[in-house]
């Protein structure tokens, strides 16, 4: 079985990232996923930080805002580096729904 490593760019994302990771979880479990949620954190500057905390996902904080190219590079170095085979980006807003990535994963 493929792992799959969710990578999550966030900044500012205190009102919609417990949502998109608890969706990610879901979708996980209910497809018997190899998968690991990693949120990297782009120094926010809301609670986004502290929520993470109390989430079930790998969480990586940026000491400065490298914007999103940066937090998704972060994102795929991480994936890359603990050897991974795929590596999925899902902006942490929410607009990706995570009943979709069964579609993509199937696709391979």
């Amino acid at each position: 079985m493929s792992r799959i490593a969710f990578i999550v760019p966030a900044f500012n994302e205190q009102d919609s990232i417990s949502s998109v990771v608890s969706e990610l979880n879901s979708t996980i479990q209910q497809n018997s996923l190899d998968a690991e949620i990693v949120v990297v954190n782009d120094c926010s500057t809301d609670s986004t930080r502290s929520i993470l905390d109390s989430l079930n996902c790998t969480s990586l904080h940026l000491p400065v805002n490298l914007g999103i190219g940066g937090a998704v590079q972060t994102g795929f170095k991480y994936a890359l580096r603990n050897e991974f085979d795929f590596a999925v980006q899902v902006d942490g807003d929410g607009q990706h729904p995570a009943e979709e990535i069964p579609k993509l994963l199937n696709a391979q």
